[in-house]
């Protein structure tokens, strides 16, 4: 299947997701009676109503999904004999897509599974063939361990699990009780149907066992808006679309209609930075989106890699990382503006008072615009929500990479799961954005074989390593910038407080009509005053950047880093051990942004407290 987005990477707005929900399924493979009466009907009604659901959804949403796209129902199916395929021919003919995780390479897997039966072999060639995506994981010590990470990739891409099976406790990973109690804790709603008796299927969920299943009225759409709901505290039972945030709405909206936006309106603060560091850095324009999204995604020396999800993914994360970087600009302007200008302004206007005609500078009148001018800056970012739209779309971006590394090969660890909520994102549009390209890239097509595992910790390997140099980088111009800084601003300071010293010495070498005493008192007398605004600017100017604490995270961030590459250069090839590193990767860039997360968690609080 052709994972590829739709949109165009000519595209003139942020592309906007497609509806797709995902129903994995977990049953028994000994002892299946798929005559058991009333089952076949019920698991039908119960994949119907799911189906009428996200159909009533679409055609009543006009504008957080893609209208062009039609709805996308997954059903995620290790089509083992028994219930499995049972439920995979029911899918199928209900209208559903049908994606395949196998717990080991396809060859094992109908060894294991079909030893001696030959319908059910015929039968999983017909349903594999039908697949839109099949992931083969590796083979472990036992085949235990196997179905124990089949069970992990199942629920990591399940919205809705449904299962059919004895309702018993787990007796060990890799059952299908074990899939259930995973679900549970990843907070995924189970469609329950007993293999052993009739009786009507039942919904177990945030705690609750009895839920009916005409409930999935309010489940699924909850699932599906999970980001936009104006409150957190509104329980899926109370669902509906008067509970959507317009202020998150309007936040997700005001996103779909963003544009290119070429302008470097940080040229100011990197032309001081430029002067500081004695190297140019400063420019008016940005390089154009997708050539920026090439430059970012792409390959370094010898990587071999390839995959559908970097293909998915960099056409969407240019849109978030673009903007980020053009909204971030934009406050750092604000920031240079105000310090530098403002110190530049002061300046100017006490030499025109000391020396009115003296010196060929700009009329003050012309400078008096100045602080209306920040003002109305300031108030254009404060009305755009610029700082807002920064921290979002950063988020944004690297929800979106990390995902695009840990999908090739399944997802993460089942302790490390989710990882956007295990850091505690707040409900924001941003969650809802993500989740919802998530769900639509579905179940990635790869067979970890030992090439492919290899390629994959090479991939791991140089991503990080990226991030060391990165991190190395930013480290030393930080803390150049930072010793620049302080040497100058030390210097005005000592050259304000020296100033008046010097005055006297002028006005007693005048007064004695030395030779060389022919400066002009006026001239040093201004001294303190200038040197001292000069000064302030210089301070004001570090405060607001804080190089010592991006030097200090650059250094904690790349030591981190590179301890975490050593551990994947010397780990073997084995897809669990990878995916739990890969997980450790994630932990470290999501914390290194710890304060945009910590930022729009506050909004979040203010949002409810309010």
């Amino acid at each position: 299947m052709d994972r590829k987005p739709s949109h165009s990477g000519r595209s003139l707005h942020p592309p906007k997701p497609g509806l797709t929900l995902r129903v994995g399924f977990a049953g028994v493979r000994a002892d299946f009676n798929g005559e058991l009466a009333g089952l076949r009907e019920q698991f039908t009604r119960v994949l119907t109503e799911i189906k009428n659901i996200v159909n009533d959804l679409h055609g009543s949403d006009r504008e957080n999904f893609d209208r062009a796209k039609m709805p996308r129902l997954i059903f995620l199916c290790a089509l083992a004999a028994g219930a499995d395929q049972f439920a995979a021919e029911i899918a199928l003919d209900t209208g559903y897509e049908l994606q395949v995780p196998l717990a080991m390479p396809r060859e094992s897997y109908a060894r294991h599974n079909f030893s001696g039966d030959e319908h059910g072999l015929a039968t999983f060639n017909r349903l594999i063939a039908r697949a839109t995506s099949v992931f083969e994981l590796p083979d472990c010590a036992t085949e235990e361990e196997c179905y124990d990470v089949g069970g992990t990739v199942l629920v990591n891409h399940s919205d809705v699990l449904t299962a059919i099976w004895d309702l018993s406790e787990p007796r060990g990973p890799g059952g299908t009780a074990d899939s259930v109690e995973k679900a549970t804790l990843a907070d995924v709603p189970i469609v329950a149907f007993s293999s052993q008796q009739p009786c009507a299927p039942s919904i177990r969920y945030r705690g609750r066992t009895d839920v009916r299943p005409a409930e999935l009225r309010d489940i699924v759409p909850a699932i599906v808006y999970d980001g936009l709901q104006a409150d957190t505290s509104v329980t899926w039972r109370s669902w509906d679309r008067s509970n959507l945030d317009d202020r998150q709405s309007r936040n997700l909206h005001d996103y779909y209609r963003e544009t290119e936006r070429r302008v470097d309106w940080g040229f100011l603060r990197e032309l001081l930075l430029s002067l500081f560091l004695l190297k140019w850095r400063a420019r008016v324009l940005r390089p154009r989106y997708q050539e920026q999204a090439s430059e970012n995604w792409a390959k370094l020396d010898g990587e071999k890699w390839t995959d559908c999800a970097r293909e998915f993914f960099k056409p969407l994360d240019k849109w978030a990382d673009c903007l980020a970087i053009y909204y971030a600009q934009w406050m750092r302007g604000i920031v240079a503006l105000s310090v530098v200008g403002g110190g530049l302004f002061v300046s100017t206007a006490l030499v025109e008072k000391l020396w009115p005609g003296k010196f060929a500078l700009p009329s003050i009148a012309w400078l008096e615009i100045f602080p209306y001018t920040l003002f109305i800056l300031i108030l254009v970012a404060r009305v755009k929500r610029v700082s807002r739209r920064w921290v979002d779309y950063r988020m944004l971006s690297e929800l979106l990479r990390n995902h695009a590394v840990c999908a090739p090969i399944g997802g993460l660890h089942k302790d490390q799961h989710r990882f956007h909520l295990r850091h505690g994102f707040a409900p924001t549009w941003m969650r809802f954005y993500y989740q919802a390209v998530v769900r639509e890239f579905g179940l990635c097509p790869a067979v970890l074989t030992d090439e492919y595992l290899r390629d994959y910790k090479a991939l791991l390997a140089n991503r990080i390593h990226r991030q060391i140099q990165y991190h190395r980088t930013q480290y030393a111009t930080c803390q150049t910038l930072d010793t620049r800084i302080r040497r100058l601003g030390l210097i005005t300071a000592v050259i304000a407080l020296l100033s008046p010293v010097l005055s006297r010495w002028a006005s007693w070498a005048q007064h004695l009509r030395f030779p060389f005493a022919k400066m002009q008192l006026e001239s040093l007398e201004s001294v303190p005053f200038v040197f001292a605004v000069i000064t302030a600017s210089i301070a004001g100017f570090a405060a607001q950047e804080s190089f010592p604490r991006l030097a200090q995270v650059s250094d904690v961030i790349g030591k981190r880093l590179q301890l975490l590459w050593h551990d994947v250069n010397a780990v073997p090839l084995d897809s669990e051990k990878l995916r739990t590193l890969t997980g450790d990767a994630i932990d470290i860039t999501i914390q290194e942004h710890a304060g945009w997360n910590a930022s729009a968690s506050l909004r979040e609080i203010e949002l409810t407290a309010a």
